[in-house]
């Protein structure tokens, strides 16, 4: 799999840092910080998914990059 950034955090640097990014199979793939699913109510998390949670500006510049067609 081959994966393009779309957006990531500013001033982030060396690849450590929530990012989401485009695949060579028409997906999105977003790195951010673990939840672990025990500490989320109200939600079953299959065995071969996870959880992921990333700031709010970073869903923000997805959502305006995805807008304006890139």
């Amino acid at each position: 799999m081959k994966l393009e950034t779309i957006v990531g955090t500013s001033g982030c640097t060396g690849g450590d840092c929530p990012t989401i990014y485009r695949t060579d199979r028409g997906t999105f793939v977003v790195q951010g910080n673990l939840v672990n699913p025990s500490e989320v109510t109200d939600l079953s998390v299959p065995k071969n998914e996870g959880l992921v949670e990333i700031p709010a500006a970073l869903a923000q510049a997805f959502k305006r990059t995805l807008a304006s067609g890139q």
